[in-house]
């Protein structure tokens, strides 16, 4: 059966409307294009300067993520893309915010897109002809223009939009989005020879689905669940299969009719996941935490997957965190789509399929808790939420066009007023972090000035992480990570860098450091925005003994006391590196240093580090090695082998 210019002109309204209602909701954050570099920004952009395009393709390529092993990243596709970025936009934060924006809301547009291609699938042949979404042309306009705004003003978006470091969220999205949009709509062509053969054919979709998917998984890890998101979707909302001889069609639902589209996806998951065993020595990555918390305590795991929805419907926190009353008015809006929905079956399985979507696309994360800061870990998630009420609306308008589009208006400005409010929040947290950034790279290069001459180390403890809320929640990152690279080429004149002191480290640690011969340590003080001296502590006394080193097989050994909880610390000004004990046996424990990781090392730049043991206990450090110093950018394992072997002979392998 052809297709009517009616029906084409309603398609390009339908893609019209929702590209300015993306647009339009992406304008909000445009007051946070001033936003200046933060935290990772500094780190990741200091690396990629170092290096030209195409070394950082084929290191990215063949090792982990800017070297560092530990972490158990690859994202080759993503990385190529920002170093391009770099050599595009210079050091300009707001030339990337802008382009960032820019695929922001070229990602609320596609997920609008998809919320028409998901809700309006149907199962019979005349159903093509006279669907819903475009026989209510009101309804799909309002339906498309809902969700591409919904999408586009999430208070959670600033962290992926506005925060450079999470550039491969943003790239991964996008191509994710645009394959699941090429395979749904392959979906749809392949049911009549006439939609076959106007425009782009199936295989041709197909095709690009494939190619997308893996353009999204070489930018980011967790793009990986995107085939088990399509294969739910289809079984839920299974489209029309092909025409049979009596002119209609045959909708096919099921695991096997379902999967089988999706082998190539698949295949692409398993060479993926055998690329990654090649290059990083395991097929699991990601976040050490994230791993272990992921196959612990599934009632857990469950629970939070409803808290983490929660804080996606109503960002709020604190004194604004949701009353019972909210969550009554989310529950009887649910029950009352069904209720009026002309086919309730299809409603329910359209929620069903959005609701698969925030389950799959957070479980990478673990369903951790999710504030501002970390809000990128539900990019994707969000989408899934925006297809629940895309579907539940669709299904109303069906019933009632007039009615039905009023009550989809009225709904959608009701969330939308909830999250702009949240939304317009952040942002101003994200000009208040740029702020904060400038004070304290003031600083640090003030203090780095009146130690210039000497060859002290200056320790910076405690350095603001991030802005936050009313709550103490999260919001914006300061200098979670970045403070040394801040302050170094080619952002800064220092070639010795400071050596932050986190959070995460101990008291004895700190203290320990402090009492080393040249270092000198500071502490941000919050209440007056200054870096303040710290006077020395006392040492703690050392009682863990440190070596032998063997550089050849990259084992360290080391005594411990308890031996339940020890573990190896390597301190560098760009980040702390703990790893984990290998094999205990008879008051001795092992650790694994690689050459590999130490040479990752260099790659973080030029500068002192440290390394120690330390034992700890009902969360308190209970016993310390000495800390030897070493240095990078001209060997690292040279230099820590050196280091290991010139530990005092009392500390070093003594029983």
């Amino acid at each position: 059966m052809p297709i009517s210019d009616a029906s084409r002109r309603r398609g390009a309204t339908l893609a019209i409307t929702a590209a300015l209602a993306a647009f339009a909701g992406a304008a909000l954050y445009l007051p946070g294009l001033d936003t200046g570099f933060a935290s990772e920004d500094f780190l990741v952009l200091a690396h990629l300067s170092r290096e030209s395009l195409l070394d950082t393709l084929r290191h990215e390529l063949s090792s982990p993520w800017l070297g560092l092993a530990p972490v158990g990243f690859w994202r080759p596709v993503s990385t190529v893309m920002l170093a391009l970025e770099l050599r595009l936009f210079g050091l300009h934060p707001a030339r990337f915010h802008a382009a960032h924006l820019a695929v922001h809301a070229f990602n609320a547009w596609l997920v609008a897109i998809i919320v028409v291609l998901v809700v309006g699938r149907r199962r019979r042949a005349d159903d093509l002809r006279d669907r819903t979404l475009a026989a209510g042309a009101g309804g799909a306009g309002w339906i498309a223009a809902a969700s591409a705004a919904l999408f586009a003003i999430h208070p959670f978006h600033p962290s992926a939009v506005l925060f450079i470091g999470a550039f491969a969220t943003l790239f991964a999205a996008a191509f994710s989005l645009l394959a699941i949009y090429c395979y749904l709509a392959a979906r749809e062509r392949g049911a009549s020879s006439e939609l076959s053969r106007r425009g782009i054919s199936r295989r041709r979709l197909d095709l690009a689905a494939v190619l997308f998917f893996v353009l999204a998984v070489g930018s980011y890890e967790a793009a990986i669940v995107a085939p088990i998101v399509l294969l739910v979707t289809t079984i839920l909302l299974p489209g029309p299969g092909p025409i049979s001889p009596r002119g209609d069609t045959r909708a096919r639902a099921g695991f096997l009719s379902g999967a089988r589209p999706l082998a190539p996806f698949f295949a692409v998951v398993a060479i993926y996941l055998l690329i990654r065993w090649l290059v990083l020595g395991t097929s699991v990555g990601g976040y050490t935490a994230f791993r272990d918390r992921f196959w612990s305590a599934p009632l857990e795991r469950a629970r939070d997957l409803v808290a983490a929805l929660g804080r996606i419907l109503h960002p709020h926190y604190g004194t604004e965190a949701a009353p019972f009353w909210i969550w009554g008015i989310w529950a009887i809006a649910g029950v009352a789509a069904l209720v009026v929905a002309r086919d309730r079956r299809r409603a329910g399985r359209a929620a069903l399929a959005g609701l698969a979507w925030i389950a799959f696309f957070l479980a990478p994360f673990t369903f951790v808790g999710l504030v501002p800061a970390n809000g990128r870990y539900a990019y994707l998630a969000i989408a899934g939420v925006v297809v629940v009420i895309g579907g539940l609306g669709a299904r109303v308008a069906a019933r009632s066009s007039r009615l039905g589009v009023i009550a989809i208006a009225a709904a959608s400005i009701a969330v939308a007023a909830d999250w702009i409010g949240a939304l317009r929040h952040t942002v101003e947290a994200y000009d208040r972090a740029r702020a904060l950034v400038a004070a304290v790279r003031s600083d640090v290069l003030g203090v780095a000035a009146e130690h210039a001459d000497t060859d002290t180390v200056v320790l910076v403890e405690s350095p603001p992480d991030f802005i936050e809320g009313a709550a103490h929640e999260p919001i914006a990152k300061v200098f979670q990570y970045g403070l040394a690279e801040s302050v170094r080429p080619p952002f800064g004149p220092l070639a010795r860098a400071p050596v932050p002191l986190p959070e995460s480290l101990s008291a004895s640690s700190r203290a320990a450091l402090a009492a080393l011969p040249r270092t000198v340590r500071y502490r941000w003080d919050s209440h007056v925005e200054r870096l303040m001296p710290v006077a020395a502590d006392a040492a703690p006394l050392a009682t863990l003994e440190i070596g032998p080193f063997d550089p050849v097989a990259g084992r360290l050994t080391a005594s411990c006391e308890g031996c339940g909880s020890t573990r190896l610390v390597v301190l560098t000004s760009a980040l702390p590196f703990v790893l984990p004990a290998l094999e205990t046996t008879a008051g001795r424990v092992t650790f694994a240093v690689s050459n590999d990781f130490l040479r990752g090392l260099d790659d973080l730049g030029p500068g002192p580090a440290f390394f120690w043991v330390e034992e700890s206990g009902e969360g308190a450090t209970t016993a310390i090695s000495p800390i030897a110093r070493f240095d990078l950018g001209t060997g690292a394992a040279e230099s820590f082998a050196e280091a290991a072997a010139n530990i005092p002979p009392r500390f070093r392998g003594r029983r």
